[in-house]
């Protein structure tokens, strides 16, 4: 699979050169069934127990009315997090000075995670839940993915990126980082 010089090359992957460093940068799912899983739980929680909130705001000192206000308030905050990880978060991918680093987050915030390349082994595209068969999960954008469309050995850990894409789509990511990282990274027999 032949990966060419910047933009788009796949559906949700994009090539670019930022500050002399060729990266590449998954972009966003866009699922409305994540987004929408909680969001009639949080409505039905906040509507049934309106009488609380009501109450809340006639008495601020009731220690009730602040604990389900602080819960209800919880619930909004976590939903609105993962909707924006869903619509905005993304990953970016790049080799820096003999680390792979991944990024993953919204805009500027952004979680950063580095792996020395010469202990990277095993690279290769694996097979995530894809969008046909996605559980309404929430995508959360700040963690480390538990499954995803490319999986390496990082010591006795095992490593996943690309969470929302397609194995054809790992197939590219793998494809793109195999010449800049060392040959044990993409060998299955280093182990």
């Amino acid at each position: 699979m032949h990966v060419g010089f910047g933009g788009l090359i796949a559906p949700r992957l994009r090539r670019e050169m930022r500050g002399g460093v060729e990266r590449l940068h998954i972009l966003p799912r866009r699922s409305w069934k994540v987004a929408g899983t909680a969001l009639p739980v949080l409505l039905w929680a906040t509507i049934r127990e309106r009488h609380v909130i009501l109450d809340f705001l006639k008495d601020p000192t009731d220690p009730f009315g602040d604990a389900f206000m602080l819960l209800v308030l919880g619930g909004w905050i976590v939903w609105l997090a993962a909707v924006a990880g869903e619509f905005f978060g993304s990953e970016i991918v790049s080799v820096e000075r003999d680390e792979l680093i991944v990024r993953r987050g919204i805009g500027q915030m952004r979680r950063t995670f580095r792996y020395v390349t010469k202990d990277i082994a095993c690279m290769e595209r694996d097979g995530p839940v894809t969008e046909e068969q996605a559980r309404p999960v929430v995508h959360h954008i700040f963690r480390k993915p538990k499954e995803g469309a490319v999986r390496f050995n990082f010591g006795r850990e095992v490593v996943f990126m690309g969470d929302t894409l397609d194995e054809e789509t790992g197939e590219t990511i793998v494809q793109w980082l195999r010449p800049k990282l060392p040959r044990s990274a993409s060998d299955s027999d280093f182990w």
